[in-house]
């Protein structure tokens, strides 16, 4: 080797080496606010186990737009002896509101709800640019076991989401009014 081609040598190696580790520190970086693609949102409170809920979002590298509604899919166990029922949910700031079934999710005793492709809850009016693979944070709140705070996934459109049906029109249903804080009284 010449001593000409030593210098286009080390350059060409030193670029590539800093192409590889930038792209790696990219990955790291995307890593911590990404979701696994295969795994849904999973928490509990007495006697009720929330499984694989997740958002279907847009697809990937397009964002559901502000003003957009998102479907979001979920399993629901009890363990109890007592049935519950989900009552609201609480996807703000991301979402406006959400919509459940009129009078609130039934959950019998010792009973699994959600197993099929139909969406329980759809969130709406989506506040800001939302992105498949990231997370909105979630409150659940039951009639019996509480509220449930959890992050869900955003999932894009793609494999077998595709046969997971919209949210349905003819289905009775109430829009979930935003959690009220308490405020001190003026004095």
């Amino acid at each position: 080797m010449s001593h000409y081609s030593r210098p286009k040598v080390l350059v060409s190696a030193t670029a590539a080496l800093m192409l590889t580790l930038s792209s790696c520190a990219r990955q790291s970086a995307v890593g911590l606010r990404e979701s696994s693609p295969n795994a849904g949102a999973s928490a509990s409170a007495y006697g009720i186990l929330l499984r694989n809920a997740f958002i279907i979002g847009g697809p990937a590298g397009a964002p559901l737009q502000p003003g957009a509604h998102a479907p979001m899919y979920l399993i629901l166990i009890s363990q109890s002896a007592t049935p519950d029922q989900l009552v609201a949910v609480n996807g703000r700031p991301t979402f406006q509101s959400a919509v459940i079934p009129a009078g609130g999710l039934p959950i019998p005793a010792r009973q699994i709800v959600g197993k099929g492709p139909a969406p329980e809850v759809l969130l709406t009016g989506l506040t800001r640019p939302l992105h498949s693979g990231g997370f909105v944070a979630v409150e659940f709140v039951f009639q019996n076991a509480g509220t449930i705070r959890t992050q869900v996934p955003v999932r894009p459109p793609t494999l077998w989401r595709t046969t997971y049906s919209p949210w349905p029109s003819p289905f009775p249903s109430r829009q979930t009014p935003p959690l009220q804080t308490a405020r001190p009284a003026s004095g």
